[in-house]
């Protein structure tokens, strides 16, 4: 559960605020899931408890300079697969500062996942697994002119998962140029290059050249969506070289103050967690409605009590075995309606369903999803 969004508590006022703003916040979230290992047959259901208590410290203005950093837990616990028991803990750090006509930005994240099973599932992307992962950027964005901007980006991806599967460290960076198209539109070109070392999997090189557009199209439209090609090249003497298509982006517009529509799409390819020297290209492309209704909290305040969302997904990964094995490939289906009651600007209760189908081109590979949650947020 992410609980970085939503609003500042009531005890987040008066003078303390120029030392900084220190934000406590909590989920409690019970959920029904009808078939925990995603299998075709012998389905295990199960009730599960997350909890999710979460501190924040915030320092400044993100429109020049500041900081914040913040640490989040999900404590999980089954009613009756009690060995599948574990905790999920998400420390994060981000900050931006302004010097002159450069911006320069640090984000960087954790992801540590704890007890349990260590099971991969019907899909590598739904993974079950113990792991360790930390993803750091640093991206330094300069004003050249009026129309044009420089920016530069190093990124570096750790995944250390447990139970025998592959690590994988990644280094990557590169740079990108901005040309101010119209007031609020920015289109740009992009420039990337990276090295990707993964443990008993060999080492692979890789180049991107990307272009795009970001910022409001129109006062309701905005956005930032990219395309290009990606070249990469294996060590490994039987894995043949690949080039695809990449895109990475999304929309969201805004049709009246009370509901938007957002669209979202990426391809990339991503190494396997399983198998040595096997990548696979992920396909995504995603809608999300929104619609607020109901009386506002406040009658000067624009934030309604109520809100319905609708969350639909499509997502093809394949894999293709080099050696001749036969290739994998799935189409996972995804559907999320939700509703939230938000009782005060700091405490709102939700529910939520999703159904997933999976469909795999290999024997067994296929299954069905329900997950039926209802939970609360507070932020102090």
């Amino acid at each position: 559960m992410d609980m970085k969004g939503g609003c500042s508590g009531p005890w987040n006022i008066g003078e303390r605020a120029k030392y900084g703003v220190v934000q406590l916040r909590g989920n409690q979230e019970f959920t029904y899931d009808d078939n925990m290992w995603l299998v075709q047959s012998g389905k295990t259901n199960d009730w599960v408890s997350i909890s999710s208590p979460g501190l924040v410290y915030r320092l400044g203005d993100p429109k020049n300079n500041a900081i914040e950093a913040g640490y989040d837990v999900n404590v999980i616990r089954y009613f009756q697969q009690t060995g599948e028991d574990g905790e999920e803990h998400n420390p994060y750090f981000q900050a931006t500062f302004g010097f002159g006509k450069t911006r320069l930005n640090f984000v960087d994240t954790m992801n540590i996942v704890q007890g349990g099973d260590n099971r991969v599932g019907g899909n590598e992307t739904t993974a079950r697994v113990k792991k360790l992962q930390n993803d750091g950027t640093v991206s330094s964005e300069t004003q050249i002119s009026d129309r044009f901007a420089l920016g530069l980006h190093a990124h570096c991806l750790y995944y250390d998962p447990q139970g025998g599967l592959l690590q994988r460290t990644q280094i990557d960076g590169g740079t990108t140029v901005f040309y101010k198209a119209f007031a609020k539109v920015d289109v740009y070109t992009e420039l990337n290059g990276g090295h990707v070392d993964v443990r008993q999997g060999g080492q692979e090189n890789f180049m991107q050249g990307k272009v795009g557009y970001r910022g409001d199209l129109t006062p309701k439209l905005s956005g930032r969506f990219d395309v290009g090609g990606e070249y990469r090249a294996s060590s490994l003497s039987w894995v043949p070289d690949q080039t695809t298509p990449v895109i990475s982006g999304g929309m969201t517009h805004k049709c009246t103050d009370d509901f938007s529509v957002g669209v979202r799409s990426s391809r990339s390819i991503n190494n396997s967690i399983t198998t040595s020297g096997q990548t696979y290209v992920s396909s995504l492309v995603g809608l999300k409605l929104d619609y607020q209704f109901g009386p506002f909290l406040k009658s000067e305040s624009k934030t309604r009590k109520m809100s319905f969302g609708l969350d639909f997904s499509y997502e093809n990964d394949s894999f293709e075995l080099p050696t001749g094995n036969q290739a994998q490939d799935l189409d996972l289906y995804t559907v999320a309606p939700s509703l939230e009651v938000r009782i005060q600007e700091y405490w709102k209760v939700y529910l939520v369903y999703r159904y997933q189908d999976n469909e795999s081109n290999l024997s067994g590979g296929n299954y069905k999803n329900n997950r039926l949650s209802l939970g609360t947020s507070v932020l102090f």
